[in-house]
């Protein structure tokens, strides 16, 4: 006997995730557009240059990417084979460890 999973994703939520990913790597772009002029001048700056490196990195790796995974997990809906809904949790140190290593993985990259 063959046990099958069925995968359903609820589109409003896939489209939240997408439009959240967006938004956040809009602010990030603008976070380095003031990055680039902040490193140049010799203005009193509201943000130091490293500041604004940070974030870019939580903007990118803790809201565009991260958020949009997790978003993305939650349009998901696992059937078995007897059409009944599969439960899925997750685990909060774990979840914060990702947030955190998406995070220090943009702060490296940038």
């Amino acid at each position: 006997m063959e046990h099958q999973v069925t995968i359903y994703y609820r589109p409003e939520i896939v489209l939240l995730s997408i439009g959240i990913a967006f938004i956040a790597s809009y602010v990030s772009i603008t976070l380095y557009d003031q990055y680039r002029l902040c490193s140049k001048e010799n203005k009193p700056k509201l943000f130091s240059p490293n500041v604004l490196l940070f974030l870019m990195a939580c903007s990118l790796g803790g809201i565009a990417i991260w958020c949009m995974h997790f978003i993305g997990m939650a349009a998901i809906t696992l059937k078995n084979y007897k059409s009944e809904i599969i439960k899925i949790d997750y685990r909060v140190d774990l979840t914060v460890t990702s947030l955190i290593v998406a995070i220090v993985a943009c702060l490296i990259g940038l």
